[in-house]
């Protein structure tokens, strides 16, 4: 068949002008790219939100650029390498309290499906999300985040730090540039604990004023806890409030309706320094109860978080006795010494300029505020930590045993035994141990008379929040 010359030319621009039509319409989006991803499911209400809009279910959240999900994350432009336009969601993390900021917590937007790569975890400075998630960052020093290079969308923001997790929505579908959502409170959208929380009393220690000052409670003009109003459950561990809190050993008895103890219901367990440990009394929990170590172990293996301050250490040796080194004989670091051996520290020594080894922990204090310190700086002068109040006889902390792995260190200082022996060892350390965490202080809290925190009040909330 032939085809003239005129035919031949009409028939080429024709395919010509279909081959331009097709190729604007995929320049333009049209159908389906395979970029996008399924947005997180339909958020719920919270006090935390920054619009009141709901977010749908099947609306797309994709982000146009996957670099924009760095741990420091922000950006200069508003624009995806596309043209596309996105937006950057900035807030600043804050405790319950409302004042103080939250660093190296973890932001992020959940997802069904797992999005980022294995070496951008590597490069968070914080820690990864619990679920799956399309977009994450960390606060900074300042507590501020930066979710940058969104498409515009609504969203449901998830934050965590340590045990405590909280969520908000974000209306930026109509949004352009920088959308401000302003103070996030690390609390429950309905404004209770981010964490459930068991505390025991002690004779020498009173974390629950640090709690209440940290926002989980409500505080006299003392700056002691006014009872009845904390956020948190209290255990008896002294005898002195008989009939109103249950007694420090019901935490290891059996809850009736679960058959488990009573401690597997939360999150954080504190214990503070003088509390009764003998077990005769139907108050105290002896440390070296074998049932004890057994539930204490097992309950951090399965992800709870145990606090200790100085005398109480021994609920940490005696269950977890291959992680600190206290004083003592330590021949065999897998068995503990003897009870109170490490009970050698000098009386009232007060430490101008301790070490912070952790730089986490100098940023938290060099961004807050302590009492009774020159300009409520918690820093002393040469950027340590200035630390009172020590028991006498308190519990030396030597290090970490060699065979010890996931032990960290926060504060060292040099000590005096109450045989005059003069040396630098930690004060504050931490070790994980199965999903859980297990913190120790050789000092504690004190009695200000004042709703301010000390320099080493403030080390025990920035751990409360590790």
């Amino acid at each position: 068949m032939s085809v003239s010359k005129s035919s031949f030319l009409v028939i080429s621009q024709i395919v010509i002008l279909i081959s331009t039509l097709l190729l604007g319409a995929c320049s333009n989006g049209g159908g389906s790219s395979g970029n996008e991803q399924e947005k997180p499911g339909a958020s719920s209400s919270s006090s935390n939100s920054s619009s009141s809009s709901s977010t749908s279910s099947s609306s797309s959240s994709s982000s146009s650029s996957s670099s924009s999900s760095s741990s420091s994350s922000s950006s200069s432009s508003n624009s995806s390498s596309s043209g596309a336009v996105t937006v950057d969601i900035r807030g600043t993390v804050l405790l319950p309290d409302g004042q103080t900021l939250v660093n190296g917590a973890t932001v992020y937007i959940a997802s069904d499906a797992m999005q980022l790569t294995v070496q951008l975890n590597e490069n968070l400075s914080c820690s990864i999300p619990t679920q799956n998630y399309s977009e994450v960052t960390c606060t900074d020093d300042l507590g501020v985040f930066v979710l940058a290079n969104l498409a515009p969308d609504d969203y449901q923001i998830q934050v965590e730090r340590g045990a405590f997790k909280t969520l908000f929505d974000v209306d930026a579908s109509g949004a352009q540039g920088q959308v401000e959502v302003g103070a996030i409170v690390l609390e429950q959208p309905d404004g209770g604990a981010a964490a459930t929380m068991a505390l025991v009393t002690g004779d020498y220690d009173h974390m629950e004023n640090v709690l209440a000052k940290s926002g989980f409670g409500e505080l006299d003009g003392s700056g002691s806890l006014v009872p009845g109003t904390e956020q948190f459950d209290i255990f008896d561990g002294t005898g002195d409030l008989a009939g109103s809190y249950p007694t420090f050993s019901a935490l290891f008895d059996n809850n009736a309706d679960t058959g488990i103890a009573a401690i597997y219901s939360y999150d954080i367990v504190f214990i503070n320094c003088g509390v009764l440990e003998d077990s005769f009394d139907g108050i105290g929990v002896a440390p070296d109860d074998k049932s004890v170590t057994t539930i204490l172990r097992d309950y951090v293996q399965k992800g709870g978080r145990l606090y200790a301050t100085d005398w109480s250490y021994d609920y940490i040796e005696q269950a977890f006795p291959e992680f600190l080194d206290f004083y003592g004989d330590d021949s065999q670091a897998s068995q503990p010494e003897w009870l109170n051996a490490a009970e050698v520290g000098e009386q009232e020594i007060i430490l101008e300029n301790a070490e912070i080894l952790d730089k986490d922990l100098q940023a938290f204090l060099a961004n807050s505020t302590c009492s009774d310190r020159p300009n409520s700086d918690c820093l002393s002068t040469g950027g340590g930590l200035y630390i009172e109040g020590f028991l006498g006889a308190w519990a030396v902390l030597e290090g970490a045993h060699e065979s010890a792995t996931g032990v960290k260190l926060y504060t060292q200082g040099e000590i005096t035994t109450d045989a005059g022996e003069t040396f630098i060892k930690p004060l504050t350390a931490s070790f994980a141990f199965g999903a859980g965490y297990v913190f120790y202080s050789s000092y504690h809290s004190e009695d200000l008379n004042s709703t301010g925190l000390l320099p080493q009040e403030r080390v025990l909330q920035y751990l409360i929040f590790e």
